[in-house]
């Protein structure tokens, strides 16, 4: 998959440009314990039992086009009652990858930029001959993780304590004032 050396905190997703083809080329990887413990602490979540991705990269000219499937399983405390919510996400992959010297120069402060909302994203770029992978699975991960996860049924509790009460409520002064009738002079 690789020819670097795998280190904690890296998913060891650095695929070498020279060996993808026009033909589609398919890898899969599924992270291992260190790496499951790296991402937990990466995600600030209470666990992640499983991180796992199919991808399949194409050449494209001098780019590299990369599809897939995302899978994991989360865990982090319900906002309401902490107790555990395992979170199962499955989503697609799709970005495009071009040397970095393809890379359009940025206009400066100066200039206005027009932005097409109905158009492809903007690609990710490479430098030297490896198209590092994690990123994609880092970045996708951390967008698809539930920032308010809930237990089914669990209800935040209605209250009105901090609600300011109706007689000291600044429009419940008014309301009385303009409720009195108007002394005569």
């Amino acid at each position: 998959m690789s020819r670097h050396k795998h280190r904690p905190g890296d998913l060891g997703l650095l695929i070498p440009v020279d060996v993808i083809t026009h033909a589609s080329r398919t890898l899969d990887f599924e992270a291992d314990k260190d790496q499951l413990v790296w991402l937990t602490g990466t995600m600030h979540v209470s666990e992640i039992r499983k991180v796992a991705a199919q991808f399949s990269l194409v050449r494209e000219a001098e780019g590299v086009h990369v599809t897939g499937t995302l899978t994991a399983t989360v865990v982090q405390p319900c906002i309401v009652t902490l107790e555990p919510v395992t979170q199962q996400i499955d989503v697609p992959l799709d970005r495009r990858y071009l040397p970095e010297r393809m890379r359009v120069p940025d206009p400066g402060p100066a200039s206005e930029t027009h932005v097409d909302l109905d158009s492809e994203d903007l690609p990710d770029y490479f430098v030297g001959g490896d198209v590092d992978l994690a990123p994609l699975v880092i970045d996708t991960l951390g967008m698809e993780i539930d920032l308010y996860p809930r237990a089914p049924g669990a209800e935040l509790p209605e209250t009105r304590e901090n609600a300011p009460s109706e007689s000291t409520s600044p429009f419940a002064a008014l309301a009385a004032r303009f409720s009195k009738p108007a002394d005569d002079n």
